[in-house]
């Protein structure tokens, strides 16, 4: 399988750790349980990352609002990006995933990430042996967890290097 690496901008790294901790914050404000459970400044960091590195691998502009959006894909064309730090994870599609989700598996650091493939949440909810009920001690969280083997393709037209401009912090000074 074709595999894509990305390599995430320092000013982009940042950006999407101001988003990720942003999430949190309002999360917590609004007291929203966490869904990972552990490690949540960790995980909203890296979430956001994966999404700007989507976002710019399909060469598409999105809004990255804070928690404005359940129930929607991360980009448009109901891609939805999921990332893990480790190799060894599958792909996780929540049970409350849309079934016209393409959810994406993503692996790795900002400063190295690599984007494996796509699986339908709606196909992955047809294939009960793939479901893991919560272990929160083996950090297992209910879902769906498709393997490796069983992820296609990237689509082929990914704007793989594109050249994205820095993002504008004094924005985040208004």
């Amino acid at each position: 399988m074709r595999y894509i690496n990305y390599r995430m901008s320092r000013e982009w790294e940042r950006w999407a750790g101001y988003l990720g901790i942003d999430r949190l914050i309002e999360n917590r404000r609004k007291g929203l349980q966490d869904r990972a459970g552990f490690d949540s400044e960790v995980s909203h960091y890296l979430g956001a990352c994966y999404e700007v590195a989507g976002a710019h691998l399909w060469n598409v502009c999105v809004s990255y609002l804070i928690n404005t959006l359940w129930g929607e894909a991360d980009l448009p064309g109901n891609w939805e990006i999921r990332g893990t730090q480790s190799d060894r994870w599958p792909l996780k599609v929540r049970p409350t995933d849309k079934d016209h989700f393409k959810c994406v598996r993503v692996t790795g650091p900002p400063s190295n990430m690599r984007f494996h493939g796509w699986y339908s949440a709606g196909e992955a909810k047809k294939h009960p042996e793939w479901f893991q009920e919560e272990n929160k001690s083996k950090r297992v969280f209910g879902g769906f967890y498709v393997p490796n083997t069983e992820l296609l393709p990237l689509p082929d037209d990914l704007a793989v290097g594109c050249v994205v401009p820095p993002p504008d912090f004094t924005m985040l000074l208004k």
